[in-house]
């Protein structure tokens, strides 16, 4: 990651005291000032530009003065002049400061009230996964390259569609972090009963609780799963890349043009 390091300039935050209740009562008002320091950084891979590549920005504020000094007065005396003369104006990237209810504020609606998204909205603008198949426990008659081999399949194809593939700890590093999970499992094959197995595919991504946009947790947004009807003749590795398939069908229509893209 690299960062770099901003001293904003000093702000003022004016603070309504509780007045006294009488009938010759008057707002008070108390100054205090304080300092901000901004952190960006980059992180993910092709930076400074690249689809992957994630920009984040961190706060850190100190009081500097709860007294109305001459010299603080002076100073934004002087800014205001600047700005009213227009010679300068507030920076462009300045950051905003938000009260009580400020995630409402900022995404300008009050997240419970909006409508539920469609299952493939969780698909779009989607720039790659994590994914690891290659310690996939091989099936009866299968050797032990059989979760390489569908490691590198899965990988083929979702690179073949623009996503891009990484380990699922690498994932953290993409917008959203998703990893993609699949489970494979299947019965003893000197078992008295019929042998059959089944595949479950999940993608993974955070997303934060509408009732309280300060709670994150990694969830299921998409799923898929199969398994051998009766009579028919499918092999395990062909089941397991139906998954691969299904995904990609999504992937693929939720990124159309004409749906939100």
């Amino acid at each position: 990651m690299t960062s770099t390091f901003k001293a904003l300039a000093i702000s003022a935050v004016i603070a309504a005291m509780p007045a006294v209740a009488t009938a010759q009562s008057f707002p008070q008002v108390e100054d205090r000032f304080w300092i901000l320091w901004e952190k960006e950084g980059l992180s993910g891979t092709g930076c400074p530009k690249g689809a992957a590549c994630v920009f984040s920005r961190d706060y850190r504020a100190t009081l500097l003065s709860d007294k109305v000094t001459p010299q603080l007065q002076k100073l934004f005396q002087q800014d205001q002049g600047v700005y009213e003369r227009g010679r300068l104006g507030p920076a462009k990237d300045a950051p905003h400061v938000c009260q009580q209810h400020g995630a409402v504020a900022y995404l300008e609606t009050n997240p419970e009230l909006q409508l539920l998204s469609d299952r493939l909205d969780a698909l779009r603008g989607l720039v790659g996964v994590g994914l690891d198949l290659r310690k996939l426990k091989p099936p009866p008659g299968e050797s032990n390259v059989f979760g390489q081999r569908l490691h590198e399949a899965f990988t083929r194809k979702f690179r073949d569609a623009g996503l891009i593939v990484v380990s699922p700890d690498e994932s953290a590093r993409l917008p959203g972090q998703p990893k993609f999970n699949l489970f494979f499992s299947f019965s003893d094959d000197d078992s008295t009963c019929e042998y059959t197995f089944s595949v479950f595919a999940s993608l993974s991504q955070t997303a934060l609780l509408s009732r309280d946009l300060r709670t994150k947790l990694s969830v299921g947004v998409w799923s898929f799963s199969t398994k051998p009807k009766h009579g028919e003749t499918l092999t395990e590795y062909d089941a397991i890349l139906r998954a691969a398939d299904a995904f990609l069908e999504d992937f693929k229509e939720a990124n159309a043009p004409g749906n939100g893209n």
